[in-house]
């Protein structure tokens, strides 16, 4: 499945009932063949993933694995971040099926983790290793930024073969601020992606679990009604309560940009005004809006929103027009 066009991203945390999907991935010899991982049994893949879930601490290092899913949410690859107890250094990994090789989904899955790592983690160096044989994963690494430091000889044994490997790595301030930030906008175009599809499916396609598929289990909309909860559920609740006020409401995005892990969107809204809204009784009138927001992302959801809306147009419309003949 090849695709040329901007291909959406997220990152999950791994459910238990992701068992069939991580078993398909870590049980084909052409996803795991330059890994660390071996070829999986089913009962390797239920270990590895209730690890993965688990998260224990007994252990020397730190794993933290997600899951990567497309537009679909259907999971289509693993990452992670590997941490040893203690320390302020971190290995990325990633993997993703075959038949979603091509499309640049590694390439943006790495660029949310590294984020991930160093704003929601605070480490101070990142690396990842790669066989010399597997030149698409080093093009990944070298897209989102990470420079070559060198060639390790035979300091990995892959599925019984001791191999040379090649190290990249990027510290914190380089993503920041230096040459790694300049040379990673497929990170910016996946939070992009990420928060124009959620403003399409929520308004446009009218999707409520947009909300649980996109935002963070946490998220705080600092824009919305004071009794609004946190979370997705609060965002479905406050959209089915205005979308019964302002029928067929449409977004279009004319403006975007996205920098370091905030996007700001400009938009356009179109409703139906059917039922009282703001003290004003439906009019049955075509109302128009723009809207300025500004997203947080971290760990391929969207964690915060602040927003402002044109109110005084809005009210302007809402207001009942006094007759001519009056």
């Amino acid at each position: 499945m090849k695709d040329a066009a901007m291909a959406e991203v997220k990152l999950r945390p791994l459910e238990l009932t992701d068992l069939e999907s991580v078993h398909e991935l870590l049980s084909d010899w052409s996803v795991v063949r330059h890994m660390l991982f071996p070829l999986c049994s089913r009962q390797d893949s239920e270990k590895f993933l209730l690890d993965a879930v688990v998260q224990p601490e007994t252990t020397a290092w730190r794993s933290i694995v997600r899951g990567i899913t497309d537009s679909s949410s259907v999971l289509i690859g693993l990452c992670g971040i590997a941490i040893l107890r203690g320390s302020e250094e971190g290995e990325i990994w990633y993997l993703v099926r075959p038949d979603h090789w091509g499309r640049g989904l590694a390439t943006r899955a790495a660029g949310q983790l590294i984020d991930f790592g160093f704003r929601e983690l605070c480490l101070h160096r990142i690396w990842a290793c790669c066989l010399p044989e597997n030149p698409a994963s080093a093009k990944v690494l070298e897209k989102v930024g990470m420079r070559r430091e060198g060639l390790r000889r035979e300091n990995l044994k892959i599925h019984g073969v001791w191999k040379d490997s090649v190290l990249y790595a990027v510290l914190a301030d380089e993503w920041q601020t230096g040459a790694a930030a300049a040379r990673r906008p497929v990170a910016a175009e996946g939070n992009k992606a990420l928060v124009l599809g959620f403003v399409d499916r929520l308004i446009n396609q009218k999707d409520p679990s947009a909300a649980d598929d996109l935002l963070a289990a946490d998220y705080v909309d600092h824009g919305a009604p004071r009794d609004q909860p946190r979370g997705p559920q609060g965002v479905i609740a406050t959209y089915q309560k205005v979308s019964q006020a302002l029928a067929d409401m449409t977004v279009v995005t004319e403006d975007v940009i996205a920098e370091g892990d905030r996007v700001v969107t400009r938009e356009r809204a179109e409703a139906t005004h059917v039922k009282l809204l703001l003290g004003f009784p439906p009019s049955g009138q075509r109302v128009a809006w723009t809207a300025i927001s500004i997203y947080r992302i971290a760990g391929g959801r969207i964690a915060e929103r602040w927003g402002l809306i044109d109110i005084r147009s809005l009210i302007g419309q809402l207001r009942p027009q006094a007759s001519l003949h009056e």
